[in-house]
């Protein structure tokens, strides 16, 4: 696997970008939580994200797995009184795809699987979709500067006007206003930067705002909290019959202790570990083959001060779905 460079990384990073801002150049509607709940708890399953693109719907899935977890029976459901899809997902982070969806419809969207007693649900949400503007900041701290990017839609004409706001406060303090225009698909869409940021822990708030009935209208809010915590980014990739790694550790503020960093990767009778200087080098690369099909858990150990502690861990299926998560 090639060495990449953190400017690498990060021109990956705005390529997935990118393709999430097409997604949303589409025609985004906004869905409403009704209800969430879990019915059986043997493992950990959660929905992180919806997205929703004219009648398809996009829902992101985080499972941690247990050893009773039956290889492949993983799966998201879309089920209304005259509706039911299915689509598969995997552990870790995964995605599950629906179409055709109504406006005014309630459905209800569960994630299942087998531990040995067939198939259960573990996590249920019910949602209503209507239709709105639908829009949502993504944040990237680098050091003393904070980078966003705005992603959204108004396909139904709601912003009078064809631009909008991003209002940014250090606690309650004003600091700086972005301008963007909304394109002739209603797309909303813009990134920005706040420079010389405090890193240590600090809360900036990001408001979305457009011009309507002579004053203006508040459409998003979000907050951006700060740190000087070490980032650790990259890929971590589950395939047939071998794990690969490739992750970047960035301690800007210099807070780990110990240059030492341990990697573990379990899975069921199986265990690899290594210890690796990113004081020499802040990679951290390997591939793993010949690993028996099943659900292996990746972690990364480093040091802040209170000895080695589990950093970053992420859940790998071999010889399942191919899997890969760029953080």
């Amino acid at each position: 696997m090639g060495k990449l460079s953190r400017l690498e990384i990060k021109t990956l990073r705005r390529k997935q970008n990118i393709v999430s801002r097409y997604l949303a150049s589409l025609v985004i509607t906004t869905v409403v939580v009704v209800a969430s709940f879990s019915l059986f708890r043997p493992l950990e399953a959660r929905i992180t994200n919806i997205q929703l693109l004219e009648t398809e719907m996009y829902v992101s899935t985080f499972v941690i797995p247990n050893d009773d977890l039956v290889q492949g029976s993983l799966k998201i459901t879309l089920e209304s009184t005259s509706t039911y899809q299915e689509a598969p997902i995997t552990i870790g982070e995964s995605m599950g795809y629906f179409n055709e969806l109504i406006y005014g419809r309630t459905y209800k969207i569960k994630i299942k699987g087998d531990v040995g007693y067939g198939i259960q649900t573990f996590h249920e949400q019910t949602y209503y979709l209507r239709k709105a503007i639908n829009v949502a900041i993504d944040f990237d701290q680098y050091q003393h500067t904070i980078s966003y990017s705005v992603m959204g839609n108004d396909i139904f004409n709601i912003i009078p006007t064809n631009t909008f706001y991003v209002d940014i406060y250090d606690d309650k303090t004003f600091i700086q206003r972005d301008t963007f225009v909304i394109d002739e698909s209603r797309s909303l869409y813009g990134n920005g930067s706040v420079l010389d940021i405090k890193a240590d822990g600090y809360t900036y708030r990001f408001v979305i705002k457009y011009d309507y009935r002579g004053g203006e209208a508040t459409l998003y809010e979000s907050d951006f909290k700060t740190s000087t915590l070490p980032v650790i980014e990259g890929e971590v990739y589950g395939g047939l019959d071998f794990i690969s790694y490739y992750l970047l550790v960035t301690d800007f503020a210099f807070r780990i202790k110990n240059p030492l960093v341990l990697v573990k990767i379990e899975g069921s009778d199986y265990l690899f570990e290594e210890t690796i200087d990113i004081e020499t080098s802040p990679v951290i690369q390997n591939m793993l083959e010949g690993l028996a099909l099943g659900y292996y858990t990746f972690s990364v150990y480093i040091d802040l001060g209170n000895g080695l502690e589990s950093y970053y861990k992420a859940y790998v299926e071999v010889g399942g779905m191919e899997q890969t998560w760029l953080n």
